[in-house]
């Protein structure tokens, strides 16, 4: 559970740098999200407490004064601190210019973790921004200048973070997280994945907890369930085909597991998404 406030901007239409959402919030002890993709590019101020964030194949322990970039179309996952959970703020946007723009920062695939200072400049920044609503022009350039204003801050104070994790264990959970990645269709259990990777069961739960806050087995279901998620919004498959393709072999079982991560069966899921988006268009499916 989290206490989040969000506000998204729907109207914005230029192509430089684009603000989709702005946000903050508190976080429940192991409050988590993910594993998960997202649509647009997402950067995590970190303003107190801990937690844990996950890109692709590698973990990083987080605190206050540090932040994380989420890509799009990247796996990620984080979860708040059991002891200390985190509270954050962060925005989402896109544009032409912003692989450019994070580039000159030195943030991407080998450094989405950074540390910056001025973290009260930059909730006061998102704050500005959640208070600027509307279409009109003056404030459709307040929010421009707003966006701005917090690329500066960040590019003055920036400074990429390396990992500091342990390199032998770091690399268990990035061939468990890679062979889940890819075997996820299949019919695998954790003792697979920890066979493939050459240890114990009992020590791959004890390093997943440990540095994911999350069990192998959730893991893999929170994965499974969140590819499910993406065919069943962007595909018209049977249940059962998707069940099928995310390594579920009774539909019933996927259906049961589905309704406990998301409060609604499958079918369920898709119809209230259709209701809610009856524009939205499906891939034509074989």
């Amino acid at each position: 559970m989290e206490q989040a406030r969000v506000i998204e901007f729907s109207d914005e239409s230029r192509h430089d740098l684009e603000l989709c959402f702005a946000g903050i919030s508190q976080c429940e002890p192991q409050h988590s999200y993910g594993p998960a993709v997202r649509p647009n590019y997402l950067i995590h101020i970190v303003l107190k407490g801990k937690g844990q964030f996950s890109s692709g194949n590698a973990s990083y322990a987080l605190e206050a004064g540090q932040g994380f970039l989420i890509q799009p179309d990247k796996v990620t996952y984080y979860i708040a601190d059991r002891e200390d959970p985190w509270e954050y703020c962060w925005v989402g946007f896109r544009g032409n210019r912003v692989e450019e723009l994070l580039r000159e920062l030195d943030l991407g695939d080998e450094h989405p973790v950074f540390a910056c200072k001025q973290t009260g400049a930059l909730k006061s920044v998102i704050l500005d921004l959640m208070n600027i609503q509307g279409s009109h022009l003056a404030q459709r350039l307040h929010r421009d200048a707003m966006i701005m204003e917090f690329f500066s801050i960040l590019a003055s104070q920036l400074h990429v973070a390396s990992s500091a994790r342990d390199q032998e264990r770091n690399e268990y959970i990035r061939q468990a997280i890679t062979y889940i990645q890819g075997n996820y269709d299949q019919p695998v259990k954790v003792s697979d994945i920890a066979a493939h990777i050459g240890i114990e069961r009992s020590y791959l739960y004890l390093l997943f907890v440990e540095h994911l806050g999350i069990t192998p087995k959730n893991y893999l279901t929170t994965y499974r369930l969140t590819r499910a998620r993406e065919l069943l919004k962007v595909t018209d498959l049977p249940i059962a085909s998707i069940a099928e393709s995310c390594g579920y072999s009774d539909a019933l079982v996927f259906s049961k597991a589905f309704r406990q991560m998301y409060q609604m069966t499958p079918t369920a899921w898709r119809k209230t998404r259709n209701q809610l988006h009856p524009n939205h268009k499906k891939k034509q499916t074989a």
